[in-house]
């Protein structure tokens, strides 16, 4: 009664402080806090080296941690911080890194600067994640002096790190021995990207982190042979539990590494002093401290993930003991338990992941042990050794087969969007009453069967209603450049897509957006004309990604200005069997009540600029109007207005996407004065251009016209009604 009771606290305080009181307590750039102070200054840091790292595009990045004090190099001024600060330094210089170790104090030298945090729905908050590891700043090409270079636990530790890691490369090729370094060392320096892309997309990617599996096999590996050679059960479980908080502080853990560890220990524990050990009480216990220790470990998905998985197998009930489905009994319970959580953080799912695991989860233990052996074993028997390698390396490929099967079908990984909370807790309520009828009275005289049937549908209803299906445009913060999705209901449109400012803006920015609105397909892409701020993310999306593009709309008079500048968006069309369309005045996309138009340029207008030729779509929705044009000149201004005034009398417009990111050669007086605009939207970011023009925003606030800068305030999200 006391374990359960002690159990529930653990776990109401857990659940409390991630979902309410850390959300509602977090300030605005969680841990930056403290040292936002010297953000963009030349300072020097103290620390102690907590981890090194080696990138694989040529930088070495040094963590510390123990962050003593911070110094302003150009007043001299210093502040003194807690050990939980903990700042990473990185330098391209070979032969200062390999002189370096854990354990070592130094001081570091340069710029010191915060990580962004996200600014679009779906976007990988960078901020977040390291905020959630402890760490607080970086400081790019820092120079490097070492303060205190003895022999240390930290030290000492590495070494044997290194050591290991030196023996799996003499006897593994080198893939395979960058797989082995990840499963046994949490090392992902070496692991092939490609192997990380196809485990993650088939769903066993967790086979790759240091869990419960290993700790289990090394811990009670450790405590058995010491059995078998006459020590004492206590001391034997007393000198496990104490290799693996070593073993742990060598490879500086994972979060699922450190759960496994204090599980483990508390195991050990209950051994020396002759309790009874209770799963669910060690669980909530290791979560309780890992939140104590370090409160911003619940923005890691990895700790809800880990935690979760464990739990599911604990708690879970209604899958057991049922005919055909003992292989998959643990898998199908983690998925059950998991599922909402996977969705939270990463929107989609992989059906496929719950039958590969039923292979893959017994063959890792395979893997574990077989690089364990390998390892330990001494170099007179290496024959022996260099045996059990090949039979771990054809494992290895069997599993990347498998993987690869899986991703041939083309529906392993599916889509599925960012649930609602409420959807979660109903999703959660279901599942606890599946698992645990007895606990309900009304539920007394139901049937497994219909029990089964209400989990049933609660899991589809999460896997239909998860994602935004409400109509709205967003116009997305891709930094210099335009991005706007339209959501219309039954059609999804991306109009333009491209960054000068942002790297990879189709794979970091666009596309976590569209998973997290649980979009599979774009219907429509309008280009408004061959510019890298305005089309490279977009090609991205039809040279890579998953989610397919239905039909490409570019404009007619600008046909000679794509064939010299992207060619390519021609052939991929071919590829993806994605439909180029050359549009122009008149072209028209309905979908209910919305209707987009393209009202310029016409298919005859001569244009001696691409900027001038700019595609104008004009979306109506009800009451509501949106004018997207494009990098428009003031020239292409003056003949739009023609156009329309050819049209008859023109209203005016709800919001106007303001043309070239606020040029001062754009959005002249009249144009604004003939759209009269209810709100003006800017997409810019960083640019040396002066983008948005003050005399811009002057013209727009003489009028009264309030305009948002996506710079300023991220993603800009506007209801359809």
């Amino acid at each position: 009664m006391k374990n359960r009771l002690l159990y529930v606290i653990c776990l109401i305080f857990i659940l409390l402080w991630g979902i309410v009181i850390f959300p509602l307590c977090r300030g605005h750039g969680g841990r930056a806090g403290p040292i936002e102070g010297y953000k963009d200054k030349r300072v020097t840091v103290s620390g102690r080296i907590q981890k090194l790292e080696i990138k694989s595009y040529g930088e070495y990045y040094i963590y510390l941690n123990s962050v003593a004090s911070i110094k302003e190099v150009m007043d001299g001024e210093s502040a003194v911080y807690n050990p939980q600060i903990g700042i990473i330094c990185t330098t391209k210089e070979k032969e200062v890194f390999e002189r370096l170790k854990c354990g070592f104090d130094i001081e570091a030298t340069g710029v010191l600067t915060l990580f962004d945090a996200a600014t679009n729905p779906g976007q990988f908050d960078v901020r977040d994640y390291y905020a959630s590891l402890g760490i607080d700043g970086r400081m790019k090409n820092a120079f490097i002096k070492v303060t205190a270079s003895g022999v240390s636990l930290e030290s000492v530790l590495y070494d044997f790190k290194c050591f290991v890691k030196g023996k799996i490369e003499a006897i593994y090729p080198e893939k395979e021995g960058g797989i082995i370094t990840a499963i046994l060392l949490g090392d992902k320096e070496g692991l092939p990207e490609e192997i990380k892309e196809k485990y993650t997309e088939s769903g066993i990617v967790h086979i790759l982190a240091i869990s419960s599996l290993h700790i289990s096999l090394i811990g009670m590996g450790i405590q058995k042979l010491l059995g078998r050679i006459g020590v004492n059960r206590k001391v034997a479980a007393g000198v496990s539990g104490l290799f693996l908080i070593l073993y742990l502080s060598a490879i500086d853990g994972s979060v699922s590494a450190r759960r496994s560890v204090v599980m483990f220990t508390l195991h050990m524990a209950a051994v020396i002093l002759g309790r009874t050990y209770d799963v669910r009480t060690a669980l909530a216990l290791s979560g309780l401290m890992a939140v104590i220790g370090e409160p911003d470990i619940v923005l890691n998905s990895g700790f809800w993930l880990s935690y979760g998985c464990v739990f599911s197998v604990c708690t879970i009930r209604g899958f057991d003991g049922k005919r055909g489905l003992k292989p998959f009994e643990a898998g199908l319970k983690i998925f059950a338990g998991t599922l909402p959580i996977l969705l939270w953080f990463y929107y989609e799912v992989s059906f496929w992941g719950l039958l590969l695991n039923a292979v893959a989860i017994p063959l890792a233990g395979v893997l574990v042990a077989g690089g364990l052996v390998g390892v330990l074993i001494p170099l007179w028997l290496k024959p022996f050794g260099f045996l059990i390698s090949r039979v771990v390396c054809l494992l290895l490929i069997l599993i990347e087969k498998l993987c690869d099967l899986t991703l041939l079908t083309g529906i392993g990984t599916v889509i599925i969007g960012k649930p609602h909370p409420l959807l979660i807790i109903l999703y959660y309520l279901m599942l606890f009453a599946f698992s645990h009828p007895e606990k309900f009275s009304f539920l007394q005289g139901i049937t497994k069967r219909r029990a089964s049937l209400a989990f049933g549908a609660s899991f589809v209803l999460l896997l239909l209603l998860s994602g935004n299906h409400r109509p709205k445009v967003t116009f997305l913060d891709v930094g210099q450049g335009d991005g706007i999705v339209v959501q219309s209901g039954r059609l999804v449109l991306l109009i333009d897509g491209g960054s000068s400012s942002k790297k990879k803006v189709g794979e970091n920015v666009i596309l976590p957006f569209l998973k997290h609105e649980g979009v599979r397909s774009v219907d429509y892409a309008l280009l408004s004309h061959p510019d890298a701020d305005h089309v490279n993310g977009t090609m991205e999306l039809m040279e890579g990604s998953e989610i397919r593009i239905g039909e490409v709309c570019i404009s007619e008079c600008l046909e000679r200005e794509w064939m010299e500048k992207y060619p390519g968006i021609f052939m991929a069309g071919e590829r993806r069997k994605s439909k180029v369309t050359k549009i122009s005045f008149g072209y028209r996309i309905r979908d209910g009540d919305t209707l987009i138009t393209c009202i310029y340029p016409r298919s005859d207008t001569n244009v001696t600029d691409a900027n001038e030729g700019s595609e104008v779509l004009l979306l109506e929705h009800g009451n509501q109007s949106f004018l997207f044009t494009g990098d428009l000149g003031d020239s292409g201004e003056k003949q739009l207005m023609k156009v329309l005034e050819k049209g008859g009398k023109f209203k005016g417009i709800t919001y106007l996407k303001v043309a070239h990111h606020g040029s001062v050669y754009s959005s002249c007086d009249e144009f604004l004065d003939y759209v009269r605009p209810k709100v003006a939207v800017i997409s810019v970011g960083k640019n040396s251009y002066g983008h948005p023009g003050k005399p811009v925003l002057k013209r727009l606030s003489e009028r009264g016209i309030p305009y948002v800068r996506t710079d300023y305030s991220g993603a800009y999200e506007v209801l359809l009604k």
